[in-house]
Parts: C-alpha cells; sequence; structure tokens
C-alpha cells in the first residue's frame, strides 16, 4: 500500500474505532478500549512502520510516518502515539507547537465571529477562555523554547 493509500484506510479505520469514547474512557482510567484501538493498528503495521524491515517491521516513508501521525492526532487515539529518550525536550516542542496552534485558532475563531465570540452565549468565549489560561500555564513559550534549544545542543 503506498502513502496515498495508507492515509484514507487509516482514517477509515479510526474513524470506525469510536475514539472519542475510548479516550474518554482512557483519560478516566479505562484503558481497555484504548488499547483495543492499538491492537487494531498494530494489525494493520502501524506500530512497525518506523521499524526497519531487517528487524521484521516495515520500514516505511518518512511520509507513511507523517500520515500515520497525522491520522492518529487527527483522531486524538489515547496513548502514546511515538516513544522517545528525549520525553522531556518532546513535551516542551508539542506544549510549544499546541499552545501556538491554540493561539492562531483562537484568534481567527474571533476574526470569524466577531464581538459575539466574547459573550457568554456563545462557546467560542469558552475556548477563548481555556487558551488564554493554558498557552501560559506549565511555563511560558519561552522557557520551553529554550529547553528544546538547549536539549538539541
Amino acid at each position: 500500500m503506498n502513502g496515498s493509500e495508507f492515509g484514507p484506510v487509516l482514517h477509515d479505520v479510526l474513524a470506525g474505532a469510536d475514539v472519542p469514547d475510548a479516550a474518554r474512557r482512557w483519560a478516566s482510567g479505562d484503558l481497555a478500549p484504548g488499547l483495543a484501538a492499538w491492537r487494531r493498528l498494530a494489525d494493520l503495521g502501524v506500530t512497525a512502520l518506523a521499524v526497519p524491515e531487517k528487524q521484521g517491521g516495515l520500514g516505511a516513508s518518512p511520509l507513511d510516518l507523517v500520515v500515520a501521525c497525522e491520522e492518529l492526532g487527527h483522531h486524538a487515539v489515547p496513548g502514546p502515539a511515538a516513544e522517545s529518550p528525549t520525553a522531556g525536550r518532546d513535551v516542551s516542542a508539542a506544549k510549544v507547537a499546541c499552545a501556538d496552534a491554540a493561539y492562531r485558532a483562537a484568534r481567527a475563531a474571533l476574526q470569524v465571529h466577531g464581538a459575539i465570540g466574547y459573550t457568554a452565549e456563545h462557546d467560542l468565549s469558552r475556548f477563548l477562555l481555556q487558551v488564554r489560561a493554558l498557552v501560559p500555564a506549565w511555563g511560558s513559550q519561552a522557557e520551553h523554547r529554550a529547553r528544546v534549544l538547549r536539549e538539541l545542543g
């Protein structure tokens, strides 16, 4: 299966797996539905994408890895999508990327909806409040960028 076929197949599998329910249950401590979703993904070979063929994996292309990570993120599959010996750096990089994306999305949503986005009657006001609270939470963007740079060097 080539990269152009892999994404839609993975998307369809995840769409049919009721991942939102699995993620809610994962967050409450019930890992069974999330682990079942990961078993499905393993059956498709997703967990062996980055493993070289000579070691029993699929030796996938970087494109396939990107497609897999994109779909896993799109469907908010619970659990770790990748292991890392540099977990602290990866957490900081994710914090920076997610905070930046949330801030840009909030600004765009406010521009689209106008002043009603500030009113309590619209759900956007809650989203804006959450973004304002979460962007500076657990350390500033500058602190996390510095951590990433320090651990890369």
